[in-house]
């Protein structure tokens, strides 16, 4: 089996090692077909944006070897070209303005060297006109446009000036694109009316393009033309069957979309699964911005926000990405994604278990604060695996009664159904909310392997929140032969601020 290519985002290295390499050279060529094409491609951090910067690298260098094998090798003349590659990841923008100019300043010098050119200019925006001058039609391929932008979203008063400066160093593509060939820009946060790129008028942005929308990430295709070995162990290691295999993965790792129909895997996530053969939260754990944390408690975001939440087509266009709105930094950085298209509406959700457990853990450990959220988590996984309500009960009033009292708000009467949801979802236990019938709406359905839970909440008493399951009969869609069913009454006291009685009924 080919070597799995974790965190090697060279394509020349993942070639010539003999790494999986997945061919995305079909969409590149339609790309390429296009005379002076302008592009932009935003998708969320490790989904391939690199790579994708890292290819073209190569096909413009001419080094047709290396695409023997790819959909693009028997279209393309493999003539070497001038290339300027800028990879704003290995951008100094923390330490202020003059050593974020010195650093732009350091690239474009970089990159005149590799193109064995003299510049004479010393200002970082007059150097990158200069280059692209002294150069014969060159493409431009930048990675990470907006990462000097996004490190210091903490730093308001600084983001301004980060701004202007990168707008005064991309102005220079502007400047001279009648001397350009190609231009390709990848980054997290799309362009708005704003934007450092906002005289760049003829850009064609992909993000939301549906042609494009499998560009990036991994359909399950891809997965099992390259991954078919791996594929293999990995069903032997579980003693999965294909279906057990197929429908694990995508509970966990698919979900992505930019269009709402197509639906992609998290790349990253899927190669460290390989490689690890543990089914659990990678792409969160690589990285959360601490933005992300300042966001939920300036914004008193609650997890449950944009479960099923509609948005304007243009969502994600109207603000820099600092004052955005929170749906549209959520989704731009991948903790949300388009579910549904309907007219000129999304439709947003999390994209899969992955991320719905990791971004709820995160509420867990820093808004709620709760101090032995392991043991809480694992002792209801316990108590649902032995049916055992009483168990998993005792772990709600224990979390309720760690919750900081400030965040019982009388103006959210379903605070209880919040904290309670969020507790399962960071458990990564299907839990459903407000599930709809032609009576009206359960409060809460938890499913776990063949059992669901129907459970109601109210502050009467613990008995009428079961008799209203029944009354409505909440539970009738989820009646199967292979199925044990609960129906669950809790009462809530709102002078204790906590649980304080259940009812449970099993149905047969």
């Amino acid at each position: 089996m080919k070597y799995l290519p974790l965190g090697n985002q060279d394509f020349k290295e993942l070639i010539e090692n003999d790494y999986v390499y997945v061919d995305k050279t079909k969409w590149i060529y339609e790309l390429l077909k296009v005379p002076k094409g302008i592009y932009f491609l935003s998708r969320p951090r490790r989904f391939g944006k690199t790579l994708t910067i890292s290819t073209l690298f190569h096909l413009f260098k001419g080094r047709k070897e290396l695409f023997q094998d790819t959909y693009i090798y028997d279209k393309w003349d493999f003539q070497e070209q001038s290339v300027i590659r800028l990879n704003m990841n290995e951008v100094n923008s923390s330490e202020g303005a003059k050593v974020l100019k010195d650093e732009l300043l350091r690239v474009i010098k970089n990159q005149a060297k590799s193109n064995n050119v003299d510049l004479s200019e010393s200002l970082y925006s007059a150097a990158f006109q200069e280059l692209i001058e002294k150069l014969d039609k060159p493409a431009i391929l930048i990675d990470e446009y907006d990462k000097p932008i996004l490190s210091n979203l903490h730093k308001p008063d600084y983001v301004d000036q980060v701004r202007e400066i990168l707008k005064e160093f991309y102005g220079a593509i502007k400047t001279k694109e009648s001397n350009l060939s190609f231009i390709f820009i990848t980054g997290i946060s799309k362009f708005s009316k704003m934007s450092i790129f906002s005289e760049l008028n003829n850009l064609d942005d992909l993000t939301l393009d549906y042609e494009y929308s499998s560009f990036l990430g991994l359909t399950k295709e891809e997965i099992s033309n390259n991954f078919s070995g791996y594929i293999d162990q990995i069903c032997e290691y579980f003693d999965y069957n294909k279906q057990q295999f197929w429908h694990k993965l995508k509970s966990w790792y698919n979900g992505y979309s930019w269009e709402g129909e197509k639906k992609v895997y998290n790349p990253y996530s899927i190669i460290n699964l390989f490689k690890k053969k543990q089914f659990r939260n990678y792409w969160f754990e690589s990285g959360t911005p601490s933005h992300l944390v300042e966001l939920i408690k300036n914004e008193m975001i609650e997890s449950t926000d944009f479960v099923g939440k509609r948005v304007s087509i243009d969502f994600t266009s109207r603000k820099p990405i600092e004052s955005t709105s929170p749906e549209s930094f959520l989704f731009q950085a991948g903790y949300l994604t388009i579910q549904d298209k309907e007219d000129e509406f999304y439709l947003l959700d999390y994209p899969n278990m992955e991320v719905k457990s990791s971004f709820n853990s995160l509420f867990i450990d820093s808004i709620y604060e709760l101090k032995n959220e392991a043991d809480l988590r694992y002792n209801i996984k316990k108590g649902l695996k032995k049916k055992d309500f009483q168990t998993i009960f005792e772990q709600f009033q224990q979390t309720f009664s760690q919750i900081p009292y400030q965040l019982y708000d009388e103006e959210k009467e379903n605070i209880y159904h919040v904290i309670l949801l969020t507790l399962l979802w960071a458990t990564g236990i299907k839990t459903t909310a407000e599930d709809m019938n032609n009576l009206g709406r359960s409060d809460i359905v938890m499913e776990f392997g063949d059992d669901v839970y129907v459970m109601e909440l109210k502050r009467t008493s613990a008995n009428q929140a079961l008799q209203q399951i029944k009354d409505k009969k909440y539970y009738k869609k989820y009646i199967c032969k292979n199925r044990q069913l609960f129906l669950v009454g809790i009462e809530i006291d709102d002078d204790k601020r906590n649980f304080t009685d259940y009812e449970i009924e099993q149905i047969s």
